[in-house]
C-alpha cells in the first residue's frame, strides 16, 4: 500500500485506505489507496468554488457515485473524475 494508514479519516472508510500527502503548495493533493472492496460513506466535499474533488485512478478499479446519480466505472489506469462542489458522494473499490 501507498502512504501511511488513514488514521485521521478512519470513520469515513468501510476497510483500511492509506494516505501519502503529495503538495499542498497550490492545492491539497495525496494519493489516498484504498484496500481491495474497500469504499468510504457518504459525504461532502465543502469547497468554496470549482469542483468539490478530483479523483485520478492510476491502478485498479472502481466506482464512484453521487447523490441521485447510478455509480459509474471510473477507477481504471488513466482515468479521472471531477466530483461536484457541495455534493454528497461515496466511492468504493
Amino acid at each position: 500500500m501507498i502512504g501511511e494508514p488513514n488514521a485521521v479519516y478512519a470513520k469515513y472508510f468501510i476497510s483500511n485506505s492509506y494516505i501519502a500527502d503529495i503538495s499542498d503548495s497550490q492545492i491539497t493533493f495525496a494519493n489516498v489507496t484504498f484496500e481491495p472492496r474497500c469504499r468510504n460513506n457518504w459525504h461532502i466535499h465543502h469547497a468554496r468554488s470549482g469542483g468539490g474533488q478530483m479523483l485520478v485512478g492510476i491502478a485498479g478499479r472502481g466506482w464512484h457515485q453521487e447523490e441521485g446519480s447510478p455509480a459509474v466505472e471510473i477507477f481504471r489506469y488513466g482515468n479521472s473524475y471531477s466530483c461536484k462542489c457541495q455534493a454528497l458522494a461515496r466511492s468504493r473499490i
